[in-house]
């Protein structure tokens, strides 16, 4: 299936060390997990493995500048990339689970148990 990409990068979400920030790492593999489209990113017959890195980059700076994102931000973001949005490429069902589970990614982490 060919896929229609938009506007370009704005560039991956990376600290000064050139790295890749934690929940755009994150993102970037529940996006490929995802895999909207079928590309099979990083597989043997599929795309490179950082093929959905700049939909990460913004989905991540979405959700680290907000805390949160919804399901009208996720599918403004795959719109500005693709020719449709999330929903209508992977149905409402799917979509909502993947912004379930890219909010998941956001809460912050349980507080360790101090030791007596």
């Amino acid at each position: 299936m060919a896929v229609a990409r938009g506007k370009s990068d704005h560039g991956p979400m990376r600290d000064d060390s050139g790295e890749w920030t934690h929940t755009g790492t994150q993102v970037l593999a529940l996006l490929t997990e995802f895999d909207v489209y079928g590309l099979q990113p990083g597989g043997p017959d599929g795309c490179p493995e950082d093929e959905y890195a700049p939909e990460a980059t913004q989905l991540a700076r979405h959700l680290t500048e907000n805390g949160t994102i919804d399901l009208a931000a996720v599918d403004a973001i795959w719109l500005h990339w693709f020719s449709q949005t999330m929903s209508e490429a992977a149905g409402p069902a799917r979509t909502a689970e993947f912004v379930e589970r890219l909010n998941a990614l956001a809460l912050p982490p349980a507080p360790l148990d101090s030791m007596s």
